[in-house]
């Protein structure tokens, strides 16, 4: 046909494009017959035959082999097309061989149909090989919509990508374009793009994400932006005019199914929505170092993972016979129970009671080296820590860890935050990442803004990793908000092997801290402790309570170079088992909440409800407190490499229930007992009304240019069983030597080894001691002796000392004017003097002797 030439949907159409009816121009239908009778005389010129049907095809065989001809106009449309004649002529048959040779044929649609399902016919029979025009006479009102052309099957429309036409996605006027493929009709085109905006949101990104290659991922991972649909998309997620969370969703279902685990979120400001939360199903979140923020306005977590926790009422498996804490390294279960777990398995070792002193219940990740299903004994690859008894319903659980969970380069801005419900433990609320049951989830160069509750929460975590996490102006219990709790770290319940430092916190409650998981809320794993947790080398500014904190929930938790740089409380407050505290300080730190603001707090109570016990110090430096240097309530502690100056309190308070057996040494104080309302005139304090066990102080030295202090050391009450004093010494101002000891009420059971005596003679005090039928108890010592008293008048004689340490030296002094005869024996706790014969001592002499064994042997004297 010419160019010019009308084609026969235009020249015969009943309606125009506007749906109005129509007469045929007959100028038009002249022209179009014209141009048509001239194709088919040039076909048949070239030996071409056209059929109206494949049967009449076939009823005429009278050609010769290879003839072609087209079949145009067979009711079935499948039927219409190029053939070419098989056999000799008179038999054979007609094989069709290709499409009818159109590119583009134009649809009418003239409403015959409905507006879900379009009707439209064709002067050309539609292929899988041709493009169709077609108009549409009314919007869609309802999804998928069908179109059928020449009264054929009816083809379902799909969108450029692949998806059913939305709702209004067909709007009257507008022209598609597409291919017949199966039992579809693929646009070219596209549907109106407010339609698509309308659409669940989510529904549309994954749809889009689909025609993306994994080739065009760069180092293995998505992109966020991959899930948006247009530029203007694009630009409204990036600066936060749209919510970040269904596009998140979009790319960690997407990372997951294509095994890369990993999404990277660009530099901009990414909004989250109010009063929801991001779920994690075990994705690598990555930002741009300095450019990704993260903006949360109003209540709701951030990014949360909670893998499968047991049910400790449902769950598990019960023990058959008591395993013992310390000691066993294996448990024992039925033996068709033992089958349910394998060599190199995690499980989750609980009994339903709460540990001695602490509102954990006993429970810990181990690691299964051996199962024997004849017996049913379980092997861990170390000791359990906690005894586990049939009669409490200790279970043995299999727990199901969350891999790949992390989060890297973000800034988290929680603008404007409130908190809508206030909350005591396990502080579900706000937090910006919740991490629950996952295996080595990990944290690096997260900085964060405003945050209500803790900005990581680990429960249920084996060796979580935390490097680079810095906190700005969190809010805090009655300093900012009600019940707002702004924790840097939190771990609670059973936990194992957190690696956490690089830490930075300006005004947070506590930069990291411990705590018992809820026992009243069944969604939680109740029990565990978190073991073996590392932080390091951080630093915490202005700490609205405690820098660095553990609640009675943790064992072996090790701080390594924390600082408390200003804050209330304390600088480091403990309240859990085997910490160890090495290289860390606080400085300026206030009295706040009943807390006098120490340095280090040792929390304690009564014996009945001792939280802090067993700690190791090696290195800490109080500068500025309040309150203490350490105030210690427990039992157990040894520390030295102590520095205090400038303390409102005592260097060492040690006076909590049942506190004690135990050792500092190793200590310099300067300007201590600034505030003596706090503990008194004294560097260091021990004993209250509850016993306390032996304590000892050992190589101090105090610089007191204020004279502030009374003595060196005070027990505050004679219940303490033993205190020992070596080598402590101070000078007041004038460099008089300070006194080593004062007690309220006796000096029973007190040790004093070296230090400066009253008198400036470089030795410790000199007890006066009366003999008492030739006997004296020398279990009270001064380094500098006993000066020997006679029982009556002027002389008498000692036979005998009681009491003593074995290997203990005893100084033995003349008293003025008096004369005492030291007599040598031969039986238990006698004197054995040199050449084995009696001596006098007089005033000013002095004989010394060690215990071996139940006898004391004479060591030397000074006459």
């Amino acid at each position: 046909m010419s160019v010019f030439t009308k084609t026969a949907n235009d020249t015969f159409a009943p309606h125009d494009a506007a749906g109005s009816a129509r007469s045929v121009n007959n100028q038009d239908a002249q022209v179009w017959g014209t141009e048509v009778e001239r194709l088919f005389l040039s076909f048949q010129a070239g030996g071409g035959i056209v059929f109206t049907s494949v049967g009449a095809a076939n009823a005429a065989l009278n050609y010769a082999p290879n003839q072609m001809s087209w079949v145009m106009g067979d009711p079935t449309v499948a039927n219409n097309g190029v053939y070419r004649k098989v056999g000799a002529s008179g038999t054979g048959s007609w094989v069709r061989i290709g499409d009818l040779p159109y590119s583009f044929i134009v649809a009418s649609n003239a409403g015959a149909g409905t507006v879900n399902a379009i009707q439209a016919t064709t002067s050309i029979p539609v292929s899988s090989s041709a493009l169709i025009w077609v108009n549409v006479f009314e919007a869609n009102t309802s999804s998928p919509v069908t179109v059928s052309f020449n009264g054929g099957a009816a083809l379902t429309i799909k969108s450029n990508t692949g998806n059913d036409i939305a709702v209004g996605g067909l709007v009257s006027g507008m022209i598609i374009m597409g291919v017949v493929s199966g039992s579809t009709f693929r646009l070219i085109s596209d549907q109106a793009s407010s339609a698509v905006v309308a659409q669940a949101e989510a529904a549309a990104l994954i749809a889009t994400a689909a025609a993306a290659s994994l080739t065009a991922r760069v180092g293995y991972s998505v992109n966020l932006l991959d899930y948006t649909n247009s530029e203007e998309q694009r630009n409204d997620l990036i600066t936060g005019a749209i919510y970040a969370n269904a596009f998140f969703a979009a790319a960690f279902a997407d990372a997951l199914a294509r095994g890369i685990r990993v999404v990277d979120v660009p530099e901009g400001h990414f909004h989250l929505a109010p009063n929801t939360d991001v779920p994690n199903p075990g994705c690598y979140v990555r930002g741009q170092p300095g450019g990704t923020f993260i903006h949360k306005n109003g209540s709701g977590r951030g990014f949360v993972t909670l893998g499968n926790a047991p049910d400790t009422a449902t769950d598990g498996y019960a023990l058959t016979a008591n395993a013992t804490g310390g000691t066993s390294n294996s448990i024992t279960v039925s033996p068709a129970n033992a089958a349910n777990f394998s060599v190199g398995e995690i499980a989750i070792l609980w009994a339903n009671i709460a540990t001695s002193s602490s509102a954990a219940r006993d429970a810990e990740f181990v690691w299964i080296t051996g199962v024997n299903t004849t017996t049913g004994v379980i092997t861990f690859a170390d000791p359990i820590h906690f005894s586990y008894l049939t009669v409490n319903g200790a279970k043995l659980f299999n727990v199901d860890l969350i891999d790949g969970v992390g989060y890297e380069n973000l800034i988290i801005d929680w603008t404007n935050g409130t908190q809508t419900t206030p909350q005591r433990p396990p502080y579900r609320i706000d937090e910006v990442f919740v991490t629950w049951f996952c295996n080595k989830p990990r944290f690096v160069n997260i900085e964060t803004k405003n945050t209500i509750n803790e900005t990581i929460s680990l429960h249920g975590c084996v060796e979580a990793y935390v490097r680079g996490l810095k906190g700005v102006n969190g809010f805090s219990d009655a300093v900012d908000l009600t019940n707002a709790y702004s924790y840097g770290i939190h771990e609670q319940g059973v936990n194992y092997g957190l690696i956490a430092t690089d830490l930075q916190f300006t005004r947070h409650r506590h930069g990291y801290t411990t705590g018992a998981p809820d026992s009243t809320d069944p969604t939680m794993f109740n029990g565990g402790h978190p073991f073996g947790s590392q932080i390091s080398n951080g630093v915490h500014w202005w700490a609205k309570a405690a820098g660095w904190d553990t609640h009675d929930s943790g064992i072996d938790i090790w701080f390594d170079n924390l600082h408390t740089e200003g804050g209330n409380q304390a600088g480091v407050q403990i309240r859990n088992r085997r910490s160890r505290i090495r290289n860390c300080g606080a400085s300026d730190i206030q009295a706040y909440g009943g807390v006098d603001g120490h340095g280090l707090y040792l929390v304690g109570g009564d014996a009945a409800a001792l939280w802090a016990r067993d700690t190791r110090i090696d290195g800490f430096e109080a500068y500025n407190c309040a309150g203490n240097a350490i105030r210690d309530q427990s039992p157990g502690t040894i520390g030295k490499n102590i520095i205090a100056e400038k303390i409102g309190g005592n260097i060492v308070s040690w006076d909590g229930g049942a506190s004690g057996d135990g050792e500092y040494s190793e200590i310099y104080g300067k300007d201590v007992a600034k505030n003596p309302t706090v503990g008194g005139a004294y560097a260091f304090a021990c004993g209250n009304a509850v016993a306390q066990k032996s304590a000892r102080f050992r190589d101090v030295f105090v610089d007191d240019p204020n004279n502030n202090l009374t003595a060196l050391v005070r027990r505050n009450n004679i219940a303490t069983d033993k205190l020992e004093i070596t080598e402590v010494r101070g000078l007041n101002g004038s460099k008089v030597p300070i006194d080593v000891f004062l007690d309220p009420t006796s000096s029973a059971g007190v040790t004093i080894r070296g230090g400066y005596g009253p008198t400036g003679d470089g030795v410790g005090d000199i007890i006066a001691t009366t003999i008492v039928a030739d006997s004296i108890n020398v279990d009270v010592q001064r380094s500098a002796g006993i000066l020997c008293v006679p029982e009556t008048g002027t002389a008498d004689a000692l036979v005998t000392l009681t009491g003593g340490e074995r290997d203990a030296i005893v100084y033995l002094w003349g008293s003025t004017s008096n004369t005492i005869t030291l007599t040598h024996g031969t039986g238990a706790n006698n004197l054995l003097l040199k050449a084995n014969v009696n001596v006098n001592i007089l005033a000013n002499q002095c004989l010394w002797l060690m215990r071996r064994g139940s006898v004391w042997i004479e060591m030397g004297r000074n006459f």
